[in-house]
């Protein structure tokens, strides 16, 4: 899980695949949207996904994603950029 010492090495852009697993990817939500460096690249671009991103077309599916969705998991992506 991320934790405070993460968050201060983050110097780019950065993009995080969350398959499988909700309360992972509510917390590496949760954390980035807490750092003042960083903003949500997709908040107002899609308020619907709740600041979660649609999957960004540079990211292939891979095979553990693609046997997440067929048992009905969900998946999250985060995309984030420094301010």
């Amino acid at each position: 899980m991320a934790n405070k010492p993460f968050k201060g090495i983050i110097n780019v852009d950065i993009r995080v695949s969350v398959p499988d697993w909700e309360p992972y990817a509510q917390q590496m939500l949760e954390v980035l949207s807490a750092e003042p460096l960083l903003e949500n690249r997709n908040r107002q671009s899609h308020p619907e996904l709740a600041g979660y991103a649609p999957r960004p077309h540079y990211r292939p599916l891979t095979k553990f994603e693609q046997r997440g969705v067929r048992l009905g998991h969900g998946v999250w992506d985060l995309v984030f950029r420094r301010r």
